[in-house]
């Protein structure tokens, strides 16, 4: 890949960074890509494979024909990195690891969702319980007040 090209494309993948507002560990944590792996591919150190263009690009929301633009852009260097102009195009990241061999963690967004979704159950019991409660107190009011009018005699 010519170091213009190289060039174009990080800077095209700067600014789709930029527009999500996401910084390389919220980045990751949406995408099947480190951290420093984004480090690499938005400092032109690597580069990226299409499908953390396309990635990038949808959290961008990016229109279709910046897409098909940038993905062009991505094809040329590709061309050329393969006629030997370059280092060797980057290979896809790994697939994950099954299950039974390791778990996989909950990303920070998951996490704090799951959070959410816990502190939200914990108060709505605690109203409910609470109005039980409440409901038990006035139950308990009106007995006695029934039970002091009729030994008032009204």
């Amino acid at each position: 890949m010519t170091v213009e090209r190289q060039r174009l494309l990080t800077e095209r993948l700067r600014l789709l960074k930029r527009r999500t507002g996401l910084s390389l560990a919220a980045l990751a944590a949406v995408t099947p890509f480190s951290k420093s792996t984004w480090h690499r591919y938005l400092h032109g150190d690597q580069l990226p494979p299409r499908a953390a263009v396309e990635a990038l690009a949808r959290l961008a929301h990016t229109d279709p024909e910046a897409l098909n633009s940038l993905l062009s852009l991505w094809d040329a260097a590709v061309q050329e990195q393969e006629q030997g102009h370059s280092r060797p195009p980057t290979p896809p990241p790994p697939t994950p690891p099954g299950p039974s061999v390791r778990p996989r963690r909950l990303r920070p967004p998951v996490r704090a969702l799951v959070a959410l979704a816990a502190m939200a159950t914990t108060v709505a019991l605690t109203a409910g319980a609470t109005d039980a409660l409440d409901h038990g107190v006035a139950v308990e009011h009106m007995e006695h007040a029934v039970a002091a009018c009729q030994y008032s005699g009204h």
